[in-house]
């Protein structure tokens, strides 16, 4: 069994100088990724934060004068920006401050109101209390001057908050409530210190909004194993070091006879890939679309791609699935795969022809769709299996 790269693959790998860069996301009337802004943009946001914070909350934004220790509000901004940095959709407004919320709740430790109006859903023995917007606008400090005790909770509880999220991605380093207590040390150090272990992707690095999320087929799940896996777990390791080098492969190639095991290679591709997601040597993490030929139909194939590139722009895009003509989903793939960096699994394929019109007279979709990725993002990477 050979595993190829873009040397194996020459061919196709062609068709990437023909045809333009295609057009922008603005263009297609869709919605990049946002990228967090780095560690080294945490002194400037902390400065922009102060400057704007209300009157009532600027206490909370000076630093101890006599141990060094760095302000309530610093830390508090410090944590968000570290889950912004490694677990992006933690860290989405609505959601941070629901979570915050419901666990200072169950703890029973919510602050006291000082004052405002009751509205008619709060007449309760809640009202006394914050609500969860009361908690988003402190966490923004927009919100409320709370007690210190109070805000030390808030501290707490979202230090405790920031550990669950960090240890699902495997964080390693010395507990984030001791670094926040270090005295005379700067945001930058801090910051880098709470994301401890965990791999910062590089400014410019693409990071998949929560909603664009990997879609593996069923047989690419199976655990059947070969009675000699070593030659295919060897093809899985050199396919991953070719995608994810600097100026790594855009295409590689699994090619061997049938029942010669190239699709256990995609298996063990993808068990070695936290969450099925792809990581590039720049920190970009790629969701993946794994589909066997062999089970599905040609058309179901274009269906399936175009959902998952659909998915990677928000629900505006959604309600098109059902109501864009087959021809129409072959363009928009074109389209969204120029501006959508994803890594493509696809096994089984046969040959694939270089000339657009001959694909298009032999009806070849599936061929399209390949030359439409091979065609697209810089990024993207296509790994395929097929018979020598």
């Amino acid at each position: 069994m050979a595993s190829g790269s873009e040397v194996s693959f020459n061919r196709l790998r062609a068709l990437t100088s023909t045809e333009s860069a295609g057009p922008s996301a603005s263009t297609l009337g869709v919605r990049r990724a946002k990228v967090p802004n780095s560690i080294q943009n945490i002194d400037a946001i902390l400065r922009n934060g102060e400057t704007k914070s209300r009157p009532a909350n600027k206490k909370w934004w000076a630093d101890d004068p006599h141990s060094g220790e760095i302000a309530m509000m610093k830390k508090l901004f410090i944590l968000k920006h570290a889950l912004q940095i490694a677990q992006p959709s933690a860290a989405a407004n609505k959601r941070l401050q629901h979570a915050l919320y419901s666990r200072m709740k169950a703890a029973r430790c919510l602050p006291r109101r000082k004052g405002g109006r009751a509205i008619q859903d709060d007449r309760d023995k809640d009202f006394h209390f914050w609500n969860e917007q009361t908690v988003g606008n402190w966490i923004a400090d927009r919100g409320p001057s709370p007690t210190s005790e109070e805000a030390n909770t808030i501290l707490d509880h979202f230090i405790a908050l920031v550990d669950v999220e960090f240890n699902k991605i495997g964080r390693e380093g010395s507990p984030i409530r001791e670094i926040l207590t270090q005295t005379n040390v700067n945001p930058t150090d801090c910051l880098q210190q709470v994301l401890g272990s965990i791999d910062v992707p590089r400014e410019g690095a693409y990071v998949p909004p929560d909603y664009y999320r990997s879609v593996v087929g069923d047989s690419f799940l199976v655990d059947a194993e070969p009675v000699d896996p070593a030659e295919l777990l060897k093809a899985a390791d050199d396919s991953i070091s070719s995608f994810c080098r600097e100026n790594g492969a855009h295409v590689v190639s699994i090619r061997g006879p049938p029942d010669s095991g190239r699709k256990m290679v995609l298996r063990y591709f993808l068990k070695k890939l936290p969450n099925h997601r792809l990581k590039l040597f720049d920190g970009s993490r790629l969701p993946i679309l794994a589909l066997a030929l062999d089970e599905i139909t040609p058309a179901e194939f274009v269906d399936q791609v175009y959902s998952f590139y659909t998915s990677s722009h928000g629900a505006s895009q959604v309600l098109l699935r059902e109501e864009t003509n087959f021809y129409l989903k072959l363009s928009r793939i074109r389209e969204m795969a120029r501006v959508t960096p994803a890594c493509i699994l696809v096994s089984d394929i046969t040959a694939v022809d270089t000339h657009d019109t001959t694909r298009h007279i032999d009806q070849d979709y599936v061929g399209d769709v390949l030359v439409g990725i091979i065609r697209g993002h810089a990024l993207t990477k296509l790994l395929i299996t097929a018979t020598n």
